[in-house]
């Protein structure tokens, strides 16, 4: 598998991902991908170079419904439609519906340059995905992986204040603000 400009943010889901990921999304030169389509065959099968590789191109190239909304300026995007937030419009539902995108667009060109985005450093963050994850640690693979771990009583306590938090009715919908 040759070098690609991108790394792999993973671990189990509430170990804090997303927040590693939000802070790599903070760089003007990063496109940070949230679980991106296409990557499960991917994981079903990473000794399949050729099926790594075709996941990674797409996902380098397309954002996807599930992917932050920057909150950085970032080097791809042109400099006229950052200051006019019309990359804001690539997450709104409605807009991406009505243009006929589905769940993975490529950069609009009126918003950014594609040529760009290929430059920046593709963070992939992919959770729950452990046979992949090894394979790619035991045969010395050159993709950068971030695995976090976190201790158990902390995951726990995470899950009990999201699911298991307050059951005052009024105490749920002041949190939801």
């Amino acid at each position: 598998m040759s070098r690609h400009n991108f790394a792999i943010v993973t671990g189990a889901g509430r170990s804090g991902s997303q927040w590693l990921l939000k802070l790599f999304d903070l760089h003007q030169q990063t496109h940070c991908r949230n679980e991106p389509d296409r990557i499960d065959e991917a994981l079903q099968h990473p000794e399949n170079a050729e099926v790594w590789e075709s996941a990674i191109a797409h996902a380098r190239t397309y954002y996807g419904i599930t992917d932050l909304l920057h909150s950085a300026p970032k080097y791809h995007f042109h400099t006229l439609s950052q200051s006019l937030g019309l990359q804001k419009l690539m997450y709104r539902k409605r807009v991406w519906r009505m243009l006929g995108y589905g769940d993975d667009w490529q950069l609009p060109r009126w918003i950014g340059s594609r040529t760009k985005l290929q430059d920046a450093i593709t963070i992939l963050k992919i959770i729950n995905a452990r046979k992949a994850i090894v394979y790619l640690l035991l045969n010395n693979s050159p993709i950068p992986i971030i695995h976090l771990v976190r201790h158990p009583g902390g995951m726990l306590n995470s899950w009990n204040h999201r699911f298991l938090g307050p059951r005052d009715e009024q105490e749920i919908i002041k949190n939801q603000r």
